[in-house]
Order: C-alpha cells, then sequence, then structure tokens
C-alpha cells in the first residue's frame, strides 16, 4: 500500500457518528492502524501521517475499544498486529485499495472523452440546429453517448439529471453556470397569400392591427424596433393567437393566419425558398442569445466542453452564412 494513499485518505477527516453495531464510527482510526502495522511503531505512523504520536495512540485505542479486540502487541523494540489484527489489516488494505480504484476511475471519466452526455434544449433550437449539430459531435466522438430532452418548459437540471441545459432568447435560469454561446435575428415575417390580403405594414405602429400571433419564445408583447437612422418605436400588440410552442407558431404564420417574430436561424430556409415574405426588413428587433446552462456545483466535464466547443463552433459558423445570405 502507497504512503500517498495514506496520507490523502488522513485528510479528508469523517467526523464520528452513531453507527450500528460492527461499524467504524471513525475511518481514521483504521487509517492510523493501518499505519502502525506498516510502520511498525507509534513515531513512525505519526510521521508518515503528519499527527502527533499521542493522537496516533489514542485513535488505535478507541479503534481497539470499539471492537472490543487487541489489534496489535505493545512492546519497547517493536509493534506488531495480533492475529486478529492482521485479519483486519488485510481486510481494510483490500478496502482502501478498491477504494483509490474507484476514485481514479471517477476522476478519468471527467477527463476522458467517454461516457453518457444528458442535452436538454427547446424543441425549436433541437429541430433547427441541434440535431446536425449532434449528428457530427458523435461521428467525431464515438465513445460518447448523447441522450436529448427536448422540452419548451423550464428544466430541472438537477432532478433530471442534465448536463446540460440550452435556451434560446433571453436567460430566465437563475443559480447555474451560464455560457453565451451565439446570437440571432429576429424578422418580422408572413406568408406570401397573408401579405396579398392584407395591406403591408409601412411602420411598426401598423403592427398592432395585424393578425399577431404570439409564442412563448418571444422576450414579451412589446418590442421596440430600430432602424438605421435611429428611430425607435415600441409597440403593443394584441396576440389573435397565442401559443407556447415556436415551431407551430410558425406553422401557423406558414398557413397564412398571420405575422409573427421568428430567430432568423428558424425561417431562413422559408425566407429564402419564398414560404415567407419580411415584413418591415429596414426595422430590426433585439437579438436573442444561445445560452447554455449547468449547475454550478461541479467542474465541467470534458464531454461537457467538447460538446459545448462544437455547438459554439457551428453556431457560429451558421451565422457568418446567415450574414452573407
Amino acid at each position: 500500500m502507497s504512503e500517498s494513499i495514506h496520507y490523502r485518505l488522513l485528510r479528508a477527516d469523517v467526523d464520528e457518528v452513531d453507527m450500528g453495531e460492527g461499524e467504524i464510527r471513525n475511518l481514521n482510526y483504521l487509517r492510523v492502524f493501518m499505519a502502525v502495522v506498516e510502520q511498525g511503531s507509534f513515531t513512525a505512523a505519526a510521521d508518515r501521517l503528519c499527527i502527533s504520536k499521542s493522537l496516533v495512540s489514542e485513535y488505535l485505542s478507541r479503534l481497539e475499544a470499539e471492537i472490543d479486540t487487541q489489534l496489535v502487541r505493545r512492546s519497547t523494540r517493536k509493534i506488531a498486529p495480533t492475529d486478529a489484527g492482521h485479519t483486519l489489516y488485510l481486510a481494510a488494505q483490500e478496502f482502501v485499495s478498491h477504494l483509490h480504484e474507484t476514485v481514479g476511475s471517477i476522476r478519468r471519466l471527467r477527463h476522458e472523452s467517454t461516457g453518457l452526455l444528458r442535452v436538454a434544449a427547446p424543441s425549436a433550437f433541437s429541430t433547427a440546429l441541434l440535431g446536425r449539430i449532434v449528428a457530427m459531435f458523435v461521428n467525431r466522438h464515438p465513445h460518447i453517448d448523447v441522450e436529448i430532452v427536448c422540452n419548451d418548459l423550464d428544466v430541472d437540471l438537477i432532478g433530471q439529471r442534465i448536463d446540460l441545459a440550452f435556451e434560446t432568447g433571453w436567460p430566465k435560469k437563475k443559480g447555474f453556470r451560464m455560457k453565451l454561446l451565439g446570437s440571432f435575428e429576429q424578422c418580422l415575417v408572413a406568408s406570401p397569400d397573408y401579405a396579398r390580403q392584407h395591406a403591408a405594414p409601412c411602420h411598426p405602429n401598423d403592427l398592432p392591427s395585424a393578425h399577431w400571433i404570439s409564442h412563448d419564445g418571444l422576450a414579451n408583447s412589446a418590442y421596440s424596433l430600430f432602424v438605421n437612422n435611429g428611430q425607435s418605436a415600441r409597440i403593443h400588440t394584441h396576440g389573435r393567437l397565442k401559443v407556447q410552442s415556436v415551431l407551430l407558431a410558425l406553422q401557423l404564420v406558414l398557413a397564412g393566419a398571420g405575422v409573427g417574430v421568428f430567430p432568423d436561424y428558424l425561417v431562413a430556409k422559408d425566407l429564402h425558398e419564398g414560404r415567407l415574405c419580411r415584413l418591415l426588413p429596414a426595422w430590426t428587433t433585439p437579438p436573442g442569445g444561445f445560452y447554455a446552462f449547468r449547475t454550478a456545483a461541479r467542474h465541467a466535464s470534458i464531454r461537457e466542453r467538447l460538446f459545448l466547443d462544437a455547438v459554439q463552433t457551428y453556431l457560429s459558423d451558421a451565422e457568418r452564412e446567415r450574414a452573407i445570405a
């Protein structure tokens, strides 16, 4: 048994607790006993563990009192284990060795690119972007398994054992580590049929009379729209239709039910292929962000860091492509 193992274990003090019969109340008693057997004296054991000789003697006496058995023979020349002490030492040695291997395995899991990664993300983000990111990620890292929880409601990271949670728009979670991965613009859009049947808005002030479709992906019902020369207009819209799902709201707009504001990454293809048209293109609304969250009480694993890097790289490339288009 290596000396370094004993030293680290001794530093991980365990307070005495009321245990059942046959249980050792303080594992430091056992650690001290092992050092005494291996060193052959109280003085050498105390030096090895960086504690006082009197504390070594006290802990050993407490251990013998707890199990009501003499564990070592004391003499002026050398201390040696009794038969019972030898049996306990072998069992303790196996226990410490197994514990050390387990701790090492846990540490390696945090640093190696293997294991399961549980990710939570909104449905629209998952459908439009995350699916492609995950496909590339698992091909690049075949020893990492990914489980995706699509949920447009608030996610319990701890209760659901989520490693990483993503939000789009404006972050709402509190008490977690947060990282901004990228940003997106918002587009006011309608279907060509709707645009033909209704007068096109010339100014944001015309929007309250439009058939507005709102969804939970929006910051709120008030939009500050800006133009290049610095003009701004704050409008309050009354949603003709209000739905939780961003994807459902988009389907309603595509079907000609009204107008809506959506992230550019969600409507870029429909705009390019003519299924949607952009209204008030000279005006912009505040950009939203892509955010990643994890619990604050632990270090990020290599799996999480690799995945965040993949997401951030993809979002940066996609943002550049949308800007060029």
